[in-house]
C-alpha cells in the first residue's frame, strides 16, 4: 500500500515518501505528539499478508529495540493500525554507502572513519547476542553524524538455531543492484559468508566477513565478489580471493589490504573475531609503523617484532633528524569500558564522570550495584589489564578527581570530601561539605570544590576549614557555583555559574587572588583544559577548541570530536573528561524531562506522565485522587504549579506566572499554598484549586526585611506541610531554617529549628503532632523527629524530646497517610526505606530501617509522596538515560592531526 501525504498512523502524520525495497516502504512523518520528524517503515502491498514477511518486520522492531547505540539507527515506536504494521525510527538526512559508492570510491580518510563506525555499531549489536546477517552499503546510512547501521530484518539471536537450508533460489536483478535471496538462505549474495551460502549457522563473524566486502567496495570502487550469474558470484565467493586492493587503487596502504583480506577470509576462524578488533586495526591502518606492522607474518611473534621495529625506527629517525622531523604520529587506540559485573553506570545526578589518573595509567569511575544494597563506590581501571577492582571504603562516593602526582583520589561522599590512596588504605576525610559539585587539585596542595546550592571553597589537601574563595552574583540570580578544574599556572581555575535560566550559566575562568572572573563564551557546561585546548560540550557534540591559557581566551575554531554526548542539563555538566594522553566520554539520550511514576512497594513502576520538563516537586491531595506538582525547565527556574486528576489521567494547569514553586494542599484539600516569587521578593501565597480568584497571600519576605537573607536569589522559600487543624503553614528557607508559619490573623512566622542543611526539607505527621526533618549535626544527614504542638500562649513549639529515626545516613522523610509508617531515601538517595513507627503521649519509638527498593536519580525537592495504606509510592525521576558503555582513547590529539 502507499501512504499519502496527510494520512495518519497512530500519531504519526505521513509527510512523504523517502524510499520503497522488497521489504518495505519509508516515509518520512512527523510525530504530532513531540513535534519532532521520523521515519515510518510498513510492509509493501505485496507481502502484507505474507506471514514470513512479518516476521521478519517483528524480528527487526525486536532487534532494533535491544539496540542504543549512536551508529545504529534508533527504534521509536512499533504500531498498528487497520492492518497495517509500522515502525518508527529516527529520521536520518543523508544518503546510503549504496548512493554513495555510485560517485566512485570514498577517499581513505572517510574509509576509516565510517569503517570504524560500522565497526562500533556491530559490536553494540554482537554484545547484545544480535547478528545483522545483511550487512551491505544499502543497510548503512551516511548521516550528518556518522554512519549508522540499518535494516535488522534478517537479525537473530546468536544463540538462536540457524535452520539448514535444503535448496536456494535467487534471482538476477539485471547488474543494476546486488542478488537477494529468495529461499531459505538470506541475505545479500555479494555479502554473504561462505558459512551463510552453504546454509550453515551464521555468528558475528559472518558480519565480519560482510564488513570485509563493504569496506573492499568502499576502498576499490567495485566489488570483492562478483559474477555474471547467480552460480558464479556463489563460486567466487566459495573459492576465490578477490583481487588486491592495491592492485586496482594502487596508492592503497598495504595496512588497509591486508585488514580487508583478513575479513573476508573463508574459515570464520582465520578472520577477525570481533567488529572491535576491525576498528582497532582501521585506528592504526594510516600510521607509518601500524603500515609495517600490518605487511608482517600474522603470527603473534611476527606483528610484535613488526611493530617494535617500526618503534625504534621512528625514533631513531626522529633523533637523527631533529627539528626537521615534523611529527612522529603516536598509536591511537579507542576502546568501549563496560561496568564491573553486577554493577551499572548512572552519570546523570549525583555521581559525576569518570576521570583518567594524570599520566593516563588508570581510570576511576562510579558505579552503582546493582543488587538491592543500592551501594555506589569507586571502581579503578588500569588500562593494561581488562578487570576493575572497587576501592574500598568509598561506598556513596560521587565526583571523584585526582591528585596532581595520582597518589590519591578524592571524592564527595556522606557530607565530607575524603581523599582515598588507589593502592591501599582507608579513606581519610579532609573536611565537611554537604552536597559537592566537583573538585580541582592543584600541585601546591589546594583543592577548591562546588556546592549545590553555594560559592567554591577551597581548602588544604592536608585538611582543614574550607574558606569561601567566589561569591555568588545576586545580580544574574547565580545559585551555585560548580566543576572546578586548575589551568596550567595552578593559578586560574575554570568554573561553572549556575543561573535560573539554563542559558544564563556560563562557564567563568578566576583567579585565587579574588579577582573578577572572566566568562568564556558559549559554554555552559562543565569544562576541561588539556594540551593547549578546552573541551566541551555543545549541542550534545563534545568539542575541542584552542584556547590560549595566559590571554584566556580561544584562539581557534572548535573541532568536534563525538556526537550524542550525554548531558545533564539540571546539573550543568556533561559525561567526559579528559588528560593530556587519554578521552573518556559516554554516547547516549541527553538528559531532558522527567516522568511521574507510580510504584508499588516492591519498586514496579507504572509511568503516569512523561513529562519534557522537570517535577520537582509532588504531593498527594487529601482525597488522594489528585497531585499538584512543581514543573519547570530546570532547577529552581520558570516553574508553574499543575493538577494531576490520577483518576482522569489529565493534568491543568494553575499557575501561569512561571514563578510559582513548592506546592502543598490545604486540609480539606480545596486550596494549595505554594512559593511565589514576587517583584518584591519571595512570598507564599495560596489559590483555590478550582483556579478561581486571585491567589492570597499569606507571607511575603521583602529585601529590605531580611538583609541577611538572599532575597534576589529566587524560591527561598519552601512550605513543606500544612498542619491537619489549619493553623499553621511549615516551610523552610535557603539557610535550612524551619518555620511555622500562623494561617490566621496577622500571619506571624515562627522558626522552630535551623537544620544547617539548604535542602532539608521537613515533614508534619498526619495528626500534627510530630515534625520529622534532616540534619547533618553529626556530620551525615540524618533523619529527626520532634513533637509539634502549640505553647501555652498559643505559640508553636517543637520542646519534649528528639528521636534519631535514620541508620547510617537518611533524607526526605515522609509519612504514610495514617501514620503508622515513615519513608526516607538513604544518604545518597540510593534507595527507599521504610520504618514503622509507634509513637506514644510521651515518646517516639520506631523500628529499624527496612529497605524497599532502588531509586533512580531524581529532581530536588519533595519528590516522592506515599497514599494513606503505604501500598503506593508517586515519585518524579529522571525519564530513561543511556545505558551505553564508556568510549576511552589514548593519545586522543592524534584525532586532531586527523
Amino acid at each position: 500500500m502507499s501512504l499519502a501525504p496527510g494520512s495518519k498512523l497512530g500519531p504519526y502524520e505521513i509527510q512523504s515518501p523517502v524510499g520503497a525495497g522488497g521489504m518495505g516502504e519509508v516515509y518520512r512523518a512527523r510525530d504530532t505528539r513531540l513535534d519532532r520528524t521520523v521515519a515510518i517503515k510498513i510492509l509493501p502491498a505485496h507481502l502484507a499478508d505474507s506471514p514470513e514477511a512479518k516476521q521478519r518486520f517483528d524480528r527487526e522492531a525486536r532487534a532494533i529495540s535491544s539496540l542504543n547505540h549512536p551508529n545504529i539507527c534508533t527504534i521509536y515506536d512499533v504500531g498498528s493500525e487497520g492492518g497495517t504494521s509500522y515502525l518508527v525510527m529516527e529520521y536520518l538526512e543523508g544518503e546510503t554507502l549504496a548512493e554513495r559508492l555510485r560517485k566512485g570510491p570514498l577517499p581513505l580518510e572517510q574509509v576509516v572513519k565510517y569503517g570504524i563506525e560500522v565497526c562500533k555499531g556491530l559490536e553494540k549489536a554482537h554484545r547484545c547476542g544480535v547478528v545483522h546477517r545483511d550487512l551491505k552499503p544499502g543497510n548503512i546510512m551516511l548521516a550528518r553524524s556518522g554512519a549508522k547501521l540499518m535494516d535488522f530484518g534478517l537479525a537473530k539471536s546468536a544463540s538462536a538455531v540457524n535452520p539448514k537450508s535444503s535448496g536456494l533460489s535467487a534471482t538476477m536483478a539485471g547488474n543494476a543492484g546486488p542478488l537477494t535471496a529468495q529461499g531459505t538462505i538470506v541475505g545479500t549474495f555479494q555479502y554473504m559468508s561462505p558459512e551463510q551460502i552453504e546454509g550453515r549457522e551464521a555468528d558475528a563473524r559472518s558480519d565480519i566477513f560482510s564488513l570485509g566486502a563493504v569496506l573492499y567496495e568502499m576502498i576499490a570502487g567495485k566489488r570483492a565478489f562478483e559474477g555474471k550469474t547467480t552460480a558464479s558470484t556463489i563460486a567466487a565467493i566459495l573459492a576465490a580471493e578477490p583481487q588486491p586492493i592495491s592492485a586496482i587503487q594502487p596508492m592503497t596502504p598495504a595496512a588497509l589490504d591486508q585488514i580487508v583480506r583478513t575479513c573476508v577470509a573463508k574459515d570464520p576462524e582465520e578472520r577477525w573475531q570481533s567488529a572491535g578488533d576491525v576498528a582497532r586495526q582501521l585506528q592504526w591502518a594510516l600510521s607509518g609503523a601500524q603500515a609495517a606492522v600490518a605487511s608482517a607474518p600474522r603470527s603473534t611473534r611476527g606483528r610484535t617484532l613488526a611493530w617494535r621495529g617500526a618503534v625504534l625506527l621512528a625514533a631513531v629517525a626522529a633523533f637523527l633528524l631533529g627539528s626537521r622531523w615534523s611529527r612522529v604520529p603516536l598509536p591511537t587506540t579507542q576502546f568501549e569500558l563496560n561496568p564491573p559485573a553486577n554493577t551499572y553506570f548512572n552519570f546523570r545526578g549525583l555521581s559525576g564522570p569518570p576521570v583518567p589518573s594524570p599520566d593516563g595509567s588508570k581510570i576511576a569511575f562510579v558505579a552503582f550495584d546493582q543488587g538491592k544494597t543500592g551501594v555506589k563506590a569507586l571502581w579503578l581501571r588500569s588500562l593494561d589489564s581488562r578487570e576493575a577492582r572497587l576501592l574500598s571504603g568509598t561506598e556513596g562516593a560521587s565526583y571523584p578527581f585526582w591528585s596532581p602526582d595520582g597518589r590519591f583520589l578524592a571524592f564527595f561522599a556522606s557530607g565530607k570530601l575524603k581523599k582515598v590512596d588507589p593502592a591501599g588504605g582507608s579513606a581519610i576525610p579532609i573536611c565537611d561539605v554537604a552536597e559537592g559539585r566537583g573538585g580541582a587539585w592543584s600541585r601546591d596542595g589546594v583543592i577548591l570544590f562546588g556546592n549545590r546550592t553555594d560559592s567554591l571553597f577551597r581548602v588544604s589537601a592536608s585538611g582543614g576549614k574550607p574558606v569561601r574563595l567566589t561569591k555568588l552574583d545576586e545580580a544574574r540570580h547565580e545559585t551555585s557555583h560548580r566543576w572546578p578544574q586548575f589551568l596550567p599556572d595552578q593559578k586560574h581555575f575554570l568554573f561553572v555559574a549556575q543561573s535560573p535560566s539554563i542559558p544564563a550559566s556560563h562557564l567563568y575562568v578566576a583567579a585565587l587572588d579574588n579577582s573578577p572572573p572572566l566568562a568564556i563564551e558559549d559554554v555552559v557546561f562543565n569544562a576541561t583544559y588539556a594540551n593547549g585546548n578546552l573541551l566541551y560540550v555543545q549541542d550534545n557534540s563534545l568539542l575541542v577548541r584552542p584556547f590560549d591559557d595566559s590571554q584566556l581566551r580561544f584562539t581557534g575554531e572548535p573541532v568536534a570530536l563525538a556526537e550524542h554526548i550525554q548531558n545533564d542539563p539540571q546539573f550543568n555538566y556533561a559525561a567526559f573528561s579528559a588528560s593530556e594522553s587519554v578521552l573518556i566520554y559516554q554516547t547516549g539520550a541527553v538528559v531532558a524531562g522527567t516522568r511521574l511514576v507510580a510504584y508499588d512497594r516492591s519498586g514496579k513502576p507504572t509511568v503516569i506522565s512523561d513529562e519534557q520538563d522537570l517535577i520537582q516537586t509532588v504531593v498527594l491531595s487529601p482525597t488522594q485522587n489528585q497531585l499538584a506538582a512543581s514543573l519547570g525547565i530546570a532547577s529552581g527556574q520558570l516553574n508553574d504549579i499543575w493538577i494531576y486528576d490520577l483518576s482522569r489521567n489529565s493534568k491543568t494547569k494553575l499557575t501561569f506566572d512561571q514563578h510559582s514553586f513548592s506546592p502543598v494542599w490545604s486540609p480539606d484539600g480545596r486550596r494549595i499554598a505554594f512559593d511565589r516569587i514576587g517583584p518584591d521578593g519571595d512570598e507564599i501565597v495560596a489559590k483555590d484549586v478550582s483556579g478561581s480568584g486571585a491567589a492570597e497571600v499569606l507571607f511575603k519576605v521583602e529585601t529590605n526585611d531580611a538583609p541577611s537573607v538572599r532575597t534576589s536569589t529566587p524560591q527561598k522559600l519552601y512550605p513543606l506541610a500544612w498542619s491537619p487543624d489549619g493553623k499553621y503553614l511549615i516551610y523552610r528557607t535557603d539557610h535550612g531554617d524551619i518555620n511555622a508559619l500562623a494561617m490566621n490573623g496577622e500571619h506571624k512566622s515562627f522558626t522552630l529549628l535551623n537544620t544547617k542543611v539548604a535542602w532539608s526539607g521537613a515533614a508534619l505527621s498526619p495528626d500534627g503532632k510530630w515534625l520529622a526533618y534532616t540534619s547533618t549535626e553529626t556530620g551525615i544527614p540524618e533523619v529527626y523527629v520532634v513533637p509539634f504542638h502549640a505553647g501555652p500562649d498559643g505559640t508553636p513549639t517543637i520542646s519534649g524530646g528528639k528521636w534519631q529515626v535514620s541508620e547510617g545516613g537518611g533524607t526526605q522523610a515522609t509519612w504514610r497517610g495514617d501514620g503508622k509508617e515513615m519513608f526516607m531515601s538513604n544518604t545518597s538517595f540510593g534507595t527507599l526505606m521504610s520504618v514503622p513507627v509507634h509513637p506514644t503521649a510521651e515518646r517516639f519509638d520506631s523500628d529499624k530501617p527496612q529497605y524497599l527498593f532502588d531509586l533512580d536519580a531524581h529532581p530536588v525537592g519533595s519528590f516522592y509522596v506515599v497514599t494513606r495504606d503505604g501500598q503506593r509510592i508517586y515519585m518524579a525521576t529522571y525519564g530513561p538515560g543511556s545505558t551505553a558503555p564508556l568510549t576511552v582513547t589514548t593519545n586522543w590529539t592524534e584525532l586532531l592531526h586527523k
